[in-house]
């Protein structure tokens, strides 16, 4: 377990594991139009003249894209 190459293994499958789950709740947050995390706000914290009525129509079609960057720091049993 504590070889690098088992170690990058593991983050490269976990960071897989856990985008695909982020990528799965986003497309339901955004078929219930539904916006838990806050994208609106951060939107509307960037753009001048912010219409919330514009943003509840286009947040169920706008692309979200998001990158997992998993870095194991500690491996096995410490005492």
């Amino acid at each position: 377990m504590g070889k690098p190459l088992d170690v990058k293994n593991i983050e490269n499958k976990a960071e897989q594991a856990i985008e695909k789950k982020l990528n799965k709740m986003l497309t339901i947050f955004q078929e219930n139009n539904i916006d838990p995390i806050a994208i609106g706000d951060i939107a509307r914290s960037k753009t001048r003249n912010f219409n919330r009525k514009h943003w509840e129509e286009v947040y169920p079609h706008i692309p979200i894209d998001l990158a997992v960057d998993i870095e194991m720091i500690q491996t096995g049993i410490a005492e």
